[in-house]
């Protein structure tokens, strides 16, 4: 958050702001996240999961390659 100058996050009830985010609240950001797949006829057809802008947020904020969630 330093190194990109962000004071806080959204990541409190109520989408109250906090300047220490912790472990258990950026997992919960992640609660919602859902991925939908079947199978027709022999091939796996997948939704691919829709991250709110908090969550992809996060994610370049921990390094993780958006493509992990894809």
């Amino acid at each position: 958050m330093q190194r990109r100058r962000i004071e806080a996050l959204l990541l409190l009830p109520e989408r109250r702001e906090t300047e220490t985010p912790t472990a258990a609240r950026i997992l919960e950001a992640f609660s919602d996240a859902c991925w939908y797949e079947f199978d027709r006829a022999g091939d796996t057809v997948a939704f691919p999961i829709k991250l709110t802008e908090l969550q992809t947020q996060l994610l370049e904020l921990l390094d993780v390659p958006r493509a992990a969630y894809q």
